[in-house]
């Protein structure tokens, strides 16, 4: 996620000076140093107009990098269905990066992101192509998808929390989580794969 660090006042910008701002004066050392953003005062004239510009600005709604709320996703078995299909699709296709983004905070307490898209770069898995059968409501306010790869009848467990829906990792598949607990090259050895 992108955070406001190209703002007026954020960043490590030191390549700026008065003199670019038609002042004549170059930042002292010590601030070029520092690795902040130096911004030039302006005078009566250029208070105002930023005064203008921010009541304007106000006015004018969100910015571009304002981000619009996420819409909750549907808390239905037909949309959990096609949730989870994209899921095995992107799974199945080594884009790993919307998989983690399904894990649950318990699933991404095992493994980071970059642990995890690492592991599945460096060793990708080729299970075959998925295709999710149904989903029913399961124990413990989970939800069950069942799904099928090359004849093989398989279960995972969902979750839906904060409007979406969330994969559950330890619940749904406990032997990958013996795999990821391991140090990368026992990982890359127990799956199969010469890691570089």
């Amino acid at each position: 996620m992108r955070d406001a660090a190209h703002e007026v006042g954020v960043g490590g910008v030191t390549e700026h000076s008065d003199a670019a701002a038609g002042r004549g004066r170059p930042i002292p050392a010590r601030l070029a140093a520092s690795g902040r953003r130096t911004v030039p005062r302006p005078g009566h004239a250029g208070v105002a107009a930023v005064v203008l510009a921010t009541l304007s600005a106000g006015c004018a709604g969100p910015g571009p990098s304002a981000r619009p709320a996420r819409r909750p996703e549907p808390r239905t078995a037909a949309a959990l269905v096609k949730v989870a299909q994209r899921f095995n699709n992107d799974y199945g296709a080594n884009d790993d990066a919307p998989v983690y983004a399904r894990f649950d905070a318990r699933s991404r307490a095992l493994i980071s992101e970059s642990a995890y898209l690492r592991r599945h770069r460096e060793c990708p898995t080729a299970p075959g192509r998925a295709v999710v059968e149904g989903a029913a409501p399961g124990p413990s306010g989970s939800w069950l998808v069942r799904y099928e790869i090359d004849g093989v009848q398989l279960v995972d467990h969902w979750f839906y929390r904060g409007g979406r829906w969330v994969f559950d990792l330890p619940l749904s598949n406990p032997s990958a989580v013996r795999l990821y607990k391991m140090p990368f090259a026992r990982y890359a050895a127990a799956v199969g794969c010469s890691a570089r």
